[in-house]
């Protein structure tokens, strides 16, 4: 998976140039997922003066751009309630399917980003992992995974989980690594409310 496409998160804005600069320079499609805050791109502009004005100009642009479609999205949206099926198909991988859902916060409990994710391959056996974000700041995991030696290792590998969370602003709440199938019962049934749906593709 790690040459069909790139998640990044840089840390400085030298970083944001070259990053940035050699994805316009591939000679083939690679897609680029960046998770950094759009205020490290504006301190690249700050600081990025022998740039030419029109290239500053056109990044500018696109930040406020970018700002002005999120925060339209935000104040049409957010009273609604939205959930994405999709298989992720790789050439030198197996396929991933993903499922994501937001319920949006009630009276009485938080709202509630969950992410469901499936894959099998000869190497992992079968995998299912299920995220729960709630109140956008705390993140509970589930992993269920088919062969035993594949759990001890994602055990083993679990104690850095709680600082890198922590990193990106998120506290980790309940941790469970599991052997075995996962439970028919633990597939979060959706169905699309009365309000509409909405999938953002723009930003």
């Amino acid at each position: 998976a790690s040459d069909n496409w790139i998640v990044a998160n840089v840390t400085t804005p030298a970083n944001y140039f070259h990053i940035l600069r050699r994805q316009l320079h591939r000679t083939f499609r690679k897609p680029l997922i960046l998770m950094t805050p759009k205020s490290l791109l504006r301190l690249l502009l700050s600081t990025w003066t022998s740039a030419p004005e029109s290239t500053r100009e056109l990044l500018q642009g696109a930040v406020d751009d970018i700002e002005s479609r999120q925060l339209q999205a935000s104040h049409t949206d957010a009273g609604k309630e939205w959930a994405i099926s999709m298989v992720l198909p790789f050439v030198d991988a197996y396929p991933v399917e993903v499922k994501l859902s937001w319920q949006r916060p009630q009276a009485d409990q938080p709202s509630r980003f969950m992410i469901q994710l499936h894959t099998a391959s000869p190497a992992l056996g079968d995998l299912w992992l299920q995220s729960q974000i709630t109140d956008l700041s705390q993140v509970d995991l589930v992993m269920w995974a088919d062969r035993q030696d594949v759990a001890q290792r994602a055990q083993a590998r679990s104690a850095s989980l709680a600082e890198e969370l922590d990193s990106a602003g998120l506290r980790l709440g309940q941790l469970q690594i599991i052997h075995g199938r996962r439970p028919a019962s633990t597939e979060t049934p959706w169905s699309p409310p009365a309000s509409g749906s909405m999938v953002d593709v723009a930003t």
